[in-house]
């Protein structure tokens, strides 16, 4: 568990909401007690998004006095109601004592649910918990299947970690291939560590090898399968 979700979503698809819409345009604009203003009432009624936004002005303190206490309360209200990023928040203030009691059983329990609705950040963080062992069974294979989900999302974390094991034939077979085609898409979303395996993985293989995984890289859209192996003559 290493970072909170804080990040407001401003854009719903659906029926406006009388004052979601104006407490968005406030927030943009950085008035931040005009857009309390307009979503408490809307939080206060049982909108999950507006509980989830007024839990992250909490935790900011922004246009309220900052209380991670009162963050988990509105994540809390939220999360009851399927929202998986307040799921997700509430997940990381158990895992660190914020604002309520550490309690590593329910930041599983509320972690899960949100990653079971696929969350990517969740996703990558169970796969993680089992790779290490932290809180849950050591379980290489658990952990590439959570990580997949979240490569599959475009999470880089999550593809660089999924290519460490097909490196290691650790819960998955062995794919040098396949590990470099993974490290370099997470090296294409930023991450560092990613460029350095890719690099590595690069000299384990054939130049039709790099060929092909890169073809397949420059194909694969997020949000649809990953490559389940890399062959020259694909």
């Amino acid at each position: 568990m290493r970072r909170l979700a804080a990040i407001l979503l401003l854009c719903l698809v659906g029926i406006a909401r009388a004052g979601f819409d104006e407490g968005a345009v406030a927030y943009e604009a950085g008035d931040y007690a005009k857009a309390h203003a307009e979503w408490k009432p809307l939080a206060e009624q049982g909108d999950a998004q507006a509980q989830y936004n007024l839990g992250i002005m909490h935790l900011e303190g922004q246009g309220v006095a900052r209380s991670a206490r009162k963050a988990a309360e509105w994540f809390h209200k939220a999360g009851k109601q399927n929202h998986a990023a307040a799921q997700y928040n509430l997940a990381t203030l158990y895992a660190s004592g914020q604002g309520v009691a550490k309690n590593p059983k329910l930041m599983l329990t509320w972690l899960r649910f949100a990653a079971e609705q696929g969350y990517a950040l969740a996703q990558y963080d169970l796969g993680a918990l089992h790779a290490e062992g932290q809180g849950l069974p050591q379980d290489k294979q658990q952990a590439a299947a959570w990580y997949r989900k979240a490569a599959e999302q475009g999470n880089a974390d999550a593809q660089n970690n999924l290519g460490e094991l097909y490196a290691e034939g650790a819960g998955v077979p062995r794919d040098a291939a396949l590990a470099y085609l993974l490290c370099s898409l997470a090296a294409a979303n930023g991450s560092e560590a990613a460029a350095e395996n890719r690099d590595a993985y690069a000299k384990l293989l054939t130049p039709q090898e790099i060929e092909a995984a890169t073809a397949l890289g420059v194909q694969w859209v997020p949000g649809t399968p990953l490559p389940a192996s890399v062959k020259p003559d694909q």
